[in-house]
Formats: structure tokens, C-alpha cells, sequence
């Protein structure tokens, strides 16, 4: 199902869609997009596995929280999910080694904002193996 710019451009929204059921949601292409109010709970949803996911948080005020529970097996894109975010290097390592543990496509086009990894461990070693697989990450880099 597509949650296509479902949020997108809606101030008056605050919610936090805590544990929501989210096994419907494919397209999630600027889903929250220049929804300042919003701050979704997306560490906490269950069966997530979308599609496409650009501009997924931009211009929300998410607190940034690892994505590590999310299922990537169908996730093609995600420019820009994270701008201007920032999620904790601890959060941000725990997404990597979650998402290269899992099943995923080649060739995924990804922004983590400015979130930096842990260098010399198992984090760099996830990334290194999502680049490998073609891979384009934004990121803050190693630490």
C-alpha cells in the first residue's frame, strides 16, 4: 500500500504512531515530509518492510531513534531519509549490522543525515558489506 506524501505538509499532526502495525506500508516516499509536529515512534513499528523510503523524515522533528527493527528485504531507495538528522553513532551501528545481517537488493541509494558509524568493528564492517553490494551511503562518516 502506499503512504505516498501520506503526512507530508500536515503541522496540525502530532502523533507518535507508537508499535503501529505497519506490514501494509510499501511506499513511503516523503511519508512525513515537511511535517515539523511530527516525531514517529519507527523504531517501534512492527512488519515494517518498505519500498521506498525518500524524504521519509525530512523536515520532521523525529528524534532519531535506530531503525535497526526494520525488515530492508524490499527497500529500493532512500534519498534523503535522514537530512538534517542525526541519529547516535550507537543507534546508527545498530541499524548497520541489523541491515546488512538481513536479506536486501543491490544497488540502494541511502541518506543517514550526518550519523556517524563506530570505525574498526562490527558497524564499519556491516557498512563496508552494504557498499559492497552497491551501496550509496550519506553518512557522517566513521568515528
Amino acid at each position: 500500500q502506499s503512504f505516498r506524501s501520506f503526512l507530508q505538509n500536515t503541522d496540525s499532526w502530532t502523533g507518535t504512531m507508537t508499535n503501529a502495525n505497519m506490514a501494509s506500508a510499501e511506499d513511503c516516499y516523503q511519508m512525513f515530509r515537511l511535517n515539523n509536529s511530527a516525531n514517529p515512534d519507527a523504531d517501534t513499528w512492527t512488519n515494517f518492510a518498505p519500498t521506498d523510503v525518500t524524504q521519509f523524515f525530512g523536515g520532521t522533528s523525529f528524534t532519531t531513534k535506530s531503525l535497526a527493527n526494520w525488515d530492508i528485504t524490499n527497500l529500493t531507495i532512500g534519498n534523503n531519509m535522514l537530512i538534517n538528522k542525526t541519529m547516535s553513532t550507537a543507534d546508527y551501528d545498530s541499524t548497520l549490522i541489523s541491515w546488512a545481517a538481513q536479506a536486501y537488493n543491490n544497488n540502494v541509494t541511502i541518506h543517514f543525515g550526518n550519523s556517524t558509524y563506530t570505525l574498526g568493528g562490527a558497524a564499519e564492517t556491516a557498512r563496508g558489506v552494504l557498499v559492497a553490494a552497491g551501496w550509496i551511503i550519506t553518512d557522517g562518516g566513521g568515528i
